[in-house]
C-alpha cells in the first residue's frame, strides 16, 4: 500500500511538472489587432495585418508626416516573441523605394519608428490602396 501511494505521489509530481510543456504547444497563437495606429505631433503611421501564418506576416504601412512626404505601401517580415521585423516597399514622391523596419509588442502596442503603435478600429483613411 505505501509503494502504492510512493508510486502514485510520483506519478501526479510528474505530470504536475510536465503539464506547461505538454498543454504549451496545444495553447493558441497570440492574438494581434488588424491594425494599429501611431501619432506623433500632426504626424500619423499606420500598419495592417493582413496575414500571420507561423512566424510570416504582410499587410499595409503608411507614414503621413505633417511637413513631409508621406509614403504608403505594403511589408513583408517576421513577428516571433514580440518582435515584428519587415522590409516595407513603399511609395513616395513618385519613387519606389525599399526600409527596413522593427516594430518591438508592449502590452497590445507597438513601439518603433518613433511611434507607440496603439490597436485601432480603422486605418483605412490613412493607407492608399492601388
Amino acid at each position: 500500500m505505501k509503494k502504492t501511494l510512493v508510486f502514485l505521489g510520483t506519478l501526479v509530481l510528474v505530470f504536475a511538472l510536465a503539464s506547461p510543456v505538454i498543454f504549451k504547444s496545444h495553447t493558441s497563437q497570440e492574438v494581434l489587432a488588424k491594425c494599429y495606429h501611431g501619432i506623433v505631433g500632426d504626424s500619423n503611421s499606420v500598419f495592417t495585418i493582413d496575414s500571420k501564418q507561423g512566424n510570416q506576416i504582410e499587410g499595409s504601412m503608411a507614414f503621413a508626416f505633417a511637413q513631409k512626404d508621406s509614403s504608403y505601401g505594403t511589408y513583408k517580415g517576421t513577428y516571433e516573441n514580440g518582435l515584428m521585423k519587415v522590409s516595407y516597399k513603399f511609395w513616395s514622391e513618385g519613387v519606389e523605394s525599399v526600409g527596413n523596419y522593427e516594430f518591438t509588442k508592449v502590452g497590445e502596442n507597438f513601439k518603433g519608428s518613433g511611434y507607440i503603435y496603439l490597436p485601432a478600429k480603422d486605418c483605412q483613411k490613412f493607407i492608399k490602396k492601388n
